[in-house]
This record gives C-alpha cells, sequence and structure tokens, in this order.
C-alpha cells in the first residue's frame, strides 16, 4: 500500500485532482470523472474512469485546474477504523490485520474501544506504521507534498462548495456547476461515534500536529466532526450491531478465500 500516486488528471475539462484516503477522495474524482464526462459530451475525447495517472501534479498543462481536499485527523483516523477495521469493505484488510494487537475481534463495545485506543497508541509509537504502512491513515501532508501547488483546497465538509467554485474560478468549465458533488462511503457503523475519548483526541492531535498546520494554511478551521466521550444511547442494541459487523466480516473472509480457490 506505500506505492500509492495520488494525481488523477482529466484533460477533456482540464482538472486535476490529488486523492487523500479518507479524505472525500471517492466523492471528489467520482464528481471529477462526471465533469469529464459532460465535457466530452460536448465532442472532446473521453478520459478513462479516474482519470490519468500522473507521478507529480507538476506534471499536468498550464491550465489546469488543481484541487484536492484535506479532514481533520481527528476524523480521518476514526473513518478508517469504522470504515476499513470494524466494517471489513474488503477481504483483504482482515488477511492484511488479523493478528495485530489492535485488530478487533468484534466481541464487545469495550473490546472494540480497547483496540481503537491500542490502534491510536500504535500510531503515536511506532513512526513507521504512521508513515508507511498504509495510505488510508498516512499523513495527509505526506501524500500531497506538494500541496502548496494547488488552486482549491477544500475541507471534506465543504466538498458541496467546489462544483461552483470551480465554474466560478473557470468560466469555460460552467457545466461543473451543474454536476452534484454526491458524498460516497458515508455510511458508518454507529459504534464510530463511541470510540473517542479526551487523551486519544490529544494524542491524535499531536501525532499528526503537521496536518493541522496544513489545515490552518488553507484557512480551514481545526474543529471536527465526532463526539467525545459518548456512551450508547438508551435503544441501541450493540450485540446486534456487533452481530452485523463479524457476519458481514466472515462474507468477506469467505469471498477473498472463493476467489483464491476458483482462481
Amino acid at each position: 500500500m506505500t506505492g500509492y500516486t495520488p494525481y488523477r488528471f482529466f484533460p477533456a475539462a482540464r482538472i486535476a485532482l490529488a486523492r487523500v484516503p479518507k479524505a472525500g477522495c471517492t466523492s471528489l474524482t467520482r464528481w471529477a470523472d462526471a465533469v469529464e464526462t459532460a465535457v466530452s459530451a460536448g465532442g472532446r475525447e473521453a478520459t478513462p474512469r479516474n482519470g490519468i495517472h500522473l507521478a507529480r501534479i507538476a506534471d499536468v498543462p498550464e491550465g489546469t485546474l488543481r484541487i484536492t481536499s484535506l479532514r481533520h485527523p481527528v476524523d480521518r483516523v476514526v473513518s478508517v477504523y469504522a470504515n476499513k477495521i470494524l466494517a471489513s469493505p474488503a477481504g483483504e484488510w482482515i488477511f492484511r490485520y488479523l493478528r495485530a494487537p489492535w485488530y478487533p475481534r468484534l466481541e464487545s463495545l469495550a473490546e472494540v474501544r480497547a483496540g481503537f485506543r491500542r490502534f491510536v497508541e500504535k500510531l503515536v509509537d511506532d513512526g513507521s506504521f504512521l508513515r508507511g504502512e498504509n495510505i488510508h491513515w498516512r499523513p495527509q501532508g505526506l501524500t500531497v507534498p506538494d500541496i502548496a501547488d494547488f488552486d482549491l483546497v477544500l475541507p471534506t465538509a465543504r466538498l458541496a462548495e467546489l462544483p461552483g467554485l470551480v465554474a466560478a474560478a473557470r468560466p469555460d468549465l460552467a457545466v461543473a456547476a451543474s454536476v452534484p458533488m454526491r458524498r460516497e462511503n458515508a455510511a458508518d457503523t454507529p459504534l464510530a461515534d463511541l470510540l473517542l475519548e479526551p487523551d486519544l483526541v490529544a494524542a491524535i492531535e499531536r501525532v499528526y500536529a503537521d496536518d493541522l498546520v496544513l489545515l490552518d494554511r488553507h484557512g480551514i478551521g481545526r474543529s471536527f466532526r465526532r463526539p467525545v466521550g459518548r456512551r450508547p444511547e438508551a435503544g441501541f442494541d450493540v450485540e446486534a450491531e456487533l452481530s452485523r459487523l463479524r457476519a458481514a466480516r466472515r462474507a468477506e473472509y469467505h469471498a477473498i478465500i472463493d476467489r483464491f480457490l476458483d482462481g
């Protein structure tokens, strides 16, 4: 996962993206795909889905609008744990991390919360784990080291504004205003709101201090969305949710085994 290249170029629209994992990258890319399709419908050549891969943003032609998004590291760390580790969206994650001390067995809320704490501690204590292990929690400034060269840098919470901003910045791309930004991969397990404690917030902000500086440089506030210290509300069946997650994990596990056997 360490050889990730974030840059994508959409030549018909003359838009370039830096895709920062767990910072709205899927929403951003699908929107750019839709804009590219709309422009191509006017007679220009269509681009492959997800754009053309580039080694660096400096390789885009003059006049290209360079766009990326950032996310508060607290929200981002909770999201990766909830979406990629608790929810097991792909069997590869299970096989890669099953024996890690921080990987939750989904036995109880207490066990899940303890696993999240160990995950944060691993980020704090192991620089190679933080910076090189996985693009989904690698600091955003490392993924996009040339972010100062970008024209539009938005927080994920404001991505819905991007179509209008692009149309205003590029009058020749007025069609962008009519292409809505849709939130992708936004569904979380409710357990995601039960993970944070004040000391974990402080630890995440400390280890991702450079990402917080990036937010400051681009006029993005330091507030985050996730609640701190929340406990399950009355009527929320924790065990039913854990059972659902366990069933999904088993399905993903067997699906990847079946693909291996079929191959």
